[in-house]
């Protein structure tokens, strides 16, 4: 099933995902082109509504961090 808005995966499925994962080796050339291919993922994919009917993202605290994307 293909998602819908980005925040709407239960605790349950995402440590699913992470165990399934856990102890995987992926080449420094394999992590760089999912790198690429999820920002592109995420950034096309809406957050869910909130009541109020709010797209924007929850907003954050504390310190942002800095993401570097690789471009061919």
């Amino acid at each position: 099933m293909k998602r819908t808005y980005r925040n709407d995966m239960s605790q349950e499925q995402k440590d699913k995902i992470a165990q399934a994962n856990t102890g995987k080796v992926l080449s420094p050339e394999t992590r760089r082109r999912i790198s690429q291919s999820m920002a592109k993922y995420w950034a096309g994919l809406p957050f869910k509504p909130a009541t109020s009917g709010a797209t924007t993202p929850p907003p954050t605290t504390g310190t942002t961090g800095t993401t570097t994307y690789y471009t061919e």
